[in-house]
């Protein structure tokens, strides 16, 4: 049997010369602070990191490519990576123009276009082409494969159980015309929203919320014509006004003295021709 002096020795190393306890010295770390007289250390001072004290530091998402995006189901990243795409070929963001409306429900904001900035030919043929890219559409066999999916997952009214292949195949149809990512987005997460399988309503409704964004900058591209020339204050020349022979100067007029006499004779003649009229 170990005795208490033994498991002392096993846990706590001693000196071999005297037998008694030591402590096992550490070297302070070179960054740390001297102790203080009483033995306790004093604190250490931290070097500024930037962060001001109590706040989170937000470390940025990563960006994610535009085709990474649309292979993805995240219409947000899909937009996200347009955005930035788009601002590498314009020069700037485009500025979404929103208009506040007052419902029932409280306030709420419509989009109704872009403001775009000045841009060559080129730099718009490009953009459209990026545009065109974020609304690709998903192939007709895989809508049809996640509308299968998510008909396992929700229940079927009892109207809406005669012919329901022919409108998986029309849903398949109509998903095409909505890009890929929105496609995976609102079938995968329908499940989540009602246990019923979903009128087409009801999906179109939630397909067109999520490519707003997209349609609006396609509209904007399509219906900008400005350039950069175009945008300058540069004004076609006026044409050359018709100019007219100013009339001569008219001769001064002489100043006439009249006397009383004369007034006495203007006030008689002046009344005759009353009196004979």
């Amino acid at each position: 049997m170990q005795t208490i002096g033994s498991l002392t020795k096993s846990i706590v190393p001693t000196d071999e010369t005297s037998g008694s306890l030591t402590k096992k010295s550490t070297p302070l770390p070179a960054n740390s602070s001297a102790i203080g007289s009483a033995g306790t250390p004093s604190k250490a001072v931290s070097a500024p990191t930037g962060t001001r004290r109590g706040a989170i530091a937000l470390t940025p998402s990563p960006s994610v490519s535009l085709p990474a995006a649309l292979a993805g189901d995240s219409p947000r990243d899909t937009d996200q990576a347009l955005e930035m795409s788009l601002t590498r070929l314009l020069g700037r963001k485009p500025v979404p123009l929103e208009r506040t409306t007052f419902t029932d429900a409280g306030m709420d904001s419509v989009l109704e276009g872009y403001s775009l900035p000045a841009m060559t030919p080129e730099q718009r043929e490009n953009a459209l082409i990026e545009v065109a890219k974020s609304l690709s559409p998903m192939r007709q066999t895989d809508c049809i494969g996640m509308l299968g999916e998510l008909k396992l997952l929700t229940a079927c009214r009892p109207e809406q159980q005669h012919d329901l292949e022919i409108q998986l195949t029309l849903y398949a149809r109509m998903l095409q015309e909505f890009p890929a990512d929105v496609v995976r987005h609102v079938l995968k997460t329908q499940p989540k929203i009602s246990k019923w399988w979903p009128t087409w309503q009801e999906l179109n409704d939630r397909l067109e919320l999520h490519t707003a964004k997209r349609k609006a900058l396609m509209r904007a591209l399509k219906t900008s014509n400005r350039s950069p020339t175009s945008s300058a204050a540069v004004r076609e020349k006026p044409e050359p006004m018709e100019c007219y022979e100013a009339p001569p100067p008219l001769e001064p007029l002489s100043a006439v003295v009249l006397t009383d006499d004369d007034l006495e004779a203007r006030k008689r003649q002046f009344l005759e021709q009353c009196e004979s009229a």
